[in-house]
């Protein structure tokens, strides 16, 4: 049963460039669970490849995020990637997401392993992404970073970060989610 006050309770999933999608199937569950939101995958309403900075070699991710609100800015929807990200402030990100708003957008470019030269490690993959996830939808329900290491709401700007930490809100982080 959804506990939250929002009146949302779904969020769309729209994996691009992905070779297998089979993980999304397995995410999907997860999402529900720790956030209490019905989780589906769409199809992608946007070309990615209109954001690309070619003076930079990555992908805008503040101008994918305003292509995807003006698609559709009363529903929540996570955008998945396999390409480099930035804004203009950070040499990359891990994600972006409007704080208290609709849309967000994750890369898995810098969370494989293989980016930093080490054998591919699946499972790690899907504990960064699961944790990326978790911790862009507490960005879209209005969290912000939190001073607890161990909550996935804490900020993480490298994969060590993010691995050290949980991947649940922790308890007021929580009880903020739920509010919203």
């Amino acid at each position: 049963q959804n506990t939250r006050k929002n009146s949302v309770s779904w969020l769309k999933i729209i994996p691009i460039n992905f070779e297998d999608q089979s993980f999304f199937d397995e995410l999907l569950p997860t999402i529900s669970s720790i956030t209490r939101l019905n989780a589906i995958i769409d199809e992608c309403e946007i070309d990615i490849e209109d954001y690309y900075d070619s003076g930079r070699g990555q992908y805008d991710a503040s101008k994918v995020l305003n292509a995807l609100k003006k698609n559709n800015a009363s529903e929540k929807k996570i955008l998945y990637t396999t390409v480099d990200l930035f804004i203009p402030i950070f040499t990359f990100i891990f994600g972006l997401a409007e704080l208290d708003g609709n849309s967000a957008i994750i890369s898995t470019h810098r969370l494989k392993n293989e980016f930093y030269g080490l054998p591919p490690d699946p499972d790690l993959l899907k504990d960064r992404l699961l944790k990326e996830t978790i911790h862009e939808l507490g960005h879209l329900f209005g969290l912000r970073h939190c001073n607890n290491y161990d909550c996935v709401m804490a900020s993480s700007t490298n994969p060590d970060e993010l691995d050290v930490k949980g991947a649940e809100y922790c308890f007021e982080c929580s009880n903020s989610f739920l509010e919203r």
